[in-house]
């Protein structure tokens, strides 16, 4: 019976395999499904283990779409520097020092 390998969290779809015991990252699981197409859009499972539409927001979160997390990459870092900018413009303030340190963390 296939699997799909799930983001835990959100339980966006990443790949389908047949290996009985598939490998996977500390983010993930798999669940035994009937269904083997997961092409034409990015999928999770529902609660019953049903098939359905990602939304955006999940499929930000898990990662699946390079292209997504690239641009997103991009524009924390972009955010970062402007940052960094300001802070050694201006001078640091506690909320900008936070703001820095969140940055790194989504970063991470």
């Amino acid at each position: 019976m296939p699997k799909v390998i799930i983001h835990t969290p959100t339980r966006v779809i990443r790949r389908i395999t047949t290996d009985e015991n598939p490998s996977i990252s500390s983010d993930e699981s798999f669940v035994e499904v009937d269904f083997t197409d997961i092409g034409g859009g990015f999928w999770r499972l529902d609660d019953l283990n049903n098939k359905v539409l990602a939304l955006e927001k999940d499929i930000d979160a898990s990662g699946i779409d390079d292209t997504r997390e690239a641009v997103r990459r991009k524009e924390l870092k972009l955010s970062l520097y402007a940052l960094i900018d300001d802070i050694s413009t201006n001078g640091p303030t506690q909320d900008k020092l936070k703001q820095y340190f969140i940055l790194l963390r989504k970063l991470r």
